[in-house]
């Protein structure tokens, strides 16, 4: 594993529990988890319909970011 967690390896595991190894890493590495925190916050905001406009960039900005 890298220095820190991919966004897939994120992605995942906000609608999934964890494997082993990325639960390891949550658990020593800070910046990941507050990562991750921060994608569920997002998520959440855009599930509550709080902030559409901005859940949508989000959403865009991640599929260009994998060439979708």
């Amino acid at each position: 594993m890298t220095d820190h967690l991919s966004e897939l390896d994120l992605d995942v595991a906000l609608f999934e529990p964890p494997r082993d190894a990325i639960r390891a890493h949550l658990e020593g590495c800070g910046s990941c988890r507050d990562r991750l925190e921060a994608l569920r916050a997002e998520l959440d905001a855009f599930r509550a319909g709080d902030e559409p406009l901005r859940a949508a960039r989000i959403v865009a900005d991640k599929l260009a970011a994998r060439g979708l």
